[in-house]
């Protein structure tokens, strides 16, 4: 009897692994595609940029947002408001913008978050170092 309980729980564990490989084979591609952001109309039109710094010695990422109204002509300029941390402020200030804008309560401006691409000092995230004054007692702050 336990022979039979242990064949039938190998079976469901096989089958169930054999399931999810599929499952994992299939899902892949469509986590590989790009997110549709048009959808995400608070974003707005958005341009990316890497900037690879001599002078930092690391790259930042560039997000530019576009007006709401489209330029109407190609020498048309608008001010620019630059986002420190952009990855996770851009998005949020381009939601608002959006709708005071569309409202005409606040002029057409270009919105240029600039970003590290990491959430950590570890992965990248130098932060701390920018926009800090130098402390004694850690290595990765100080600097503004």
């Amino acid at each position: 009897m336990r022979m039979r309980s242990d064949v039938n729980r190998l079976t469901v564990l096989r089958s169930t692994a054999a399931a999810l490989c599929l499952l994992l084979v299939w899902a892949q591609p469509l986590c590989a595609q790009d997110v549709p952001t048009r959808y995400l109309q608070g974003l707005g039109e958005l341009h990316y940029y890497k900037l690879d710094s001599e002078v930092l010695g690391r790259s930042l990422h560039i997000y530019v947002r576009l007006p709401v109204e489209p330029v109407e002509t190609p020498a048309a300029s608008h001010p620019a408001v630059y986002v420190l941390d952009g990855g996770s402020l851009l998005p949020l200030l381009s939601g608002q913008y959006h709708y005071l804008a569309l409202g005409h309560e606040i002029p057409q401006v270009l919105l240029v978050g600039i970003s590290y691409g990491a959430i950590t000092f570890a992965q990248g995230n130098m932060r701390s170092s920018d926009f800090t004054a130098p402390a004694p007692d850690r290595d990765y702050w100080g600097g503004a």
